[in-house]
């Protein structure tokens, strides 16, 4: 009974994770956070040799204002090597679950930055930090997850379970941006192409348009209530349509 009753959790836990990896193919989902009961999670790209914030959700920090997330974590990088979390996963390709940040051992490589906790007033506590690859095993990231919540809503660590789901997650996800990436450079080249034709003019002004397309586009969906996850999922496609334009 026992074994039917974990088949059963287990099909519904793998029809859950392929729902989410239809929408995967939007370089910003990190709707993962569901399946580990995180508060908060990050997700960082590999640009210049350096991690680089590129999307950042936060329950608790940004409930009241979607738009908050755009600039608190922006333009920071971290290094690739072993002195930091997100850095380890990213240099040594393993994934990382720590009980609380504030309690590392002193027998392991990496430290944990409280920058980010003292800037913002937020609390980490738990951890699971996984490697982003393509189809070839190149590293095109890392995601991280930020304090799994009992139903009381306490910090608490992540399970060896999770880390083995998200760590699959994380292979699907890694294709994901891969992909979307290369239909960013393939826009991009587009761009490049017809700003050839007027170099002064064309290019500043896809790149204006994008942005102001973007930006008149989460100042509406928050005027009406749009869900954050919407916009989440919409952005980049616009942003990109309208570059085409």
């Amino acid at each position: 009974m026992a074994k039917e009753k974990r088949i059963g959790s287990d099909a519904a836990e793998l029809s859950t994770i392929l729902q989410k990896l239809e929408r995967l193919h939007h370089i910003r989902d990190l709707s993962t956070r569901a399946l580990a009961q995180a508060d908060a999670g990050s997700i960082f790209l590999v640009e210049g040799g350096k991690l680089k914030f590129s999307y950042v959700q936060n329950d608790t920090l940004f409930r009241n204002d979607f738009l908050a997330s755009k600039y608190i974590y922006s333009n920071n990088e971290i290094a690739i090597d072993k002195s930091s979390l997100a850095g380890y996963v990213a240099a040594t390709g393993e994934s990382l679950l720590i009980a609380d940040a504030y309690r590392l051992g002193a027998d392991v490589p990496y430290s944990f930055d409280p920058y980010f906790d003292e800037i913002s007033s937020y609390k980490t506590r738990s951890l699971l930090i996984v490697p982003l690859r393509t189809s070839k095993s190149d590293l095109v990231g890392v995601l991280e997850l930020i304090n799994r919540l009992d139903p009381e809503g306490k910090p608490v660590a992540f399970t060896q379970r999770q880390r083995s789901i998200v760590a699959q997650f994380a292979f699907y996800a890694g294709v994901a941006i891969e992909r979307a990436l290369l239909l960013r450079d393939v826009v991009y080249k587009m761009v490049m192409m017809a700003a050839m034709r007027d170099p002064e003019e064309t290019q500043p002004h896809v790149n204006r348009v994008g942005s102001y397309a973007v930006e008149i586009y989460k100042r509406w969906a928050n005027a009406h209530e749009v869900p954050k996850a919407d916009v989440d999922a919409f952005q980049d496609l616009l942003k990109m349509s309208a570059m085409l334009h």
